[in-house]
């Protein structure tokens, strides 16, 4: 089981140019990949590091099933996480916790999320999605 396990973790890009294992995320379902989820989440914190859109990629194509492992992001302070969540995934997200969260932004953003735009972003989500 260890060594399962170990085999998992071998699939977590070690850094920004890992372009390799970022690349073999695509030969496997997500429920073999389950347990790195919030782990290739932190691929996104910044769309300029050159593996972030292949590991996007896979998310999106994954969404359904990785769905509620957004939340937590949503809810934290990495006001460029979030605006990276929410506009990669803005065609997709579905659950009423998150769309919540991103009624709240646009209604009624902290400072930190007026500076990075991210109550903009939601604001057109929402109307695009007519929530």
């Amino acid at each position: 089981m260890k060594n399962e396990h170990q085999n998992i973790l071998e699939l977590i890009p070690k850094d920004k140019g890992d372009y390799d294992t970022a690349q073999n995320l695509k030969k496997y379902n997500v429920a073999e990949l389950k347990s790195i989820i919030p782990e290739l989440l932190e691929w996104i914190q910044d769309m300029n590091w050159p593996i972030s859109g292949i590991v996007a990629e896979y998310l999106v194509d994954n969404f359904s099933e990785i769905e509620h492992e957004i939340f937590p992001i949503l809810n934290n302070n990495d006001d460029i996480w979030k605006w990276n969540v929410i506009n990669i995934f803005k065609n997709l997200i579905k659950d009423e916790n998150s769309i919540a969260v991103i009624k709240r932004i646009a209604e009624n953003p902290t400072e930190m999320e007026k500076n990075e735009d991210l109550d903009l972003l939601c604001k057109e989500v929402i109307e695009k999605r007519k929530w």
